[in-house]
């Protein structure tokens, strides 16, 4: 099977299915993934436990950052160490100092829409 790299904004399904940002709804989600809290994405019950997606890191022409991939589930938890690892947020390592727009490349599998991470 064919190995792929990937490269996105990782954001949770729930913040998608809203349209706008949990942390702060005056943002539209697939517009402002740089926006997007760590603390969101791996604090808040309701985003953490809800499938991960990859957003394009550039927008489109309309500026949305288009919806990719959504991440096995393994792959999500190699997310989430690492989204502690590099952030801040209360389940945080503490040595990390990224705050926002959580991105991330994944290197694995695709089948379908669902990537598979190494």
């Amino acid at each position: 099977m064919a190995r792929y790299c990937y490269e996105g904004y990782v954001m949770d399904k729930y913040c998608i299915d809203r349209g706008t940002l949990l942390d702060n709804p005056t943002l539209s989600t697939l517009s402002n993934p740089e926006e997007h809290s760590v603390h969101c994405l791996v604090d808040v019950a309701s985003c953490l436990n809800s499938p991960f997606e990859l957003l394009e890191i550039e927008p489109n022409s309309d500026g949305v950052h288009c919806r990719a991939y959504t991440l096995s589930s393994a792959s999500k938890a190699e997310a989430i160490a690492l989204a502690r690892e590099v952030g801040v947020c209360s389940t945080c390592s503490g040595a990390g100092t990224q705050t926002a727009g959580f991105s991330a490349l994944f290197v694995g599998t695709i089948e379908g829409d669902v990537f598979n991470a190494d």
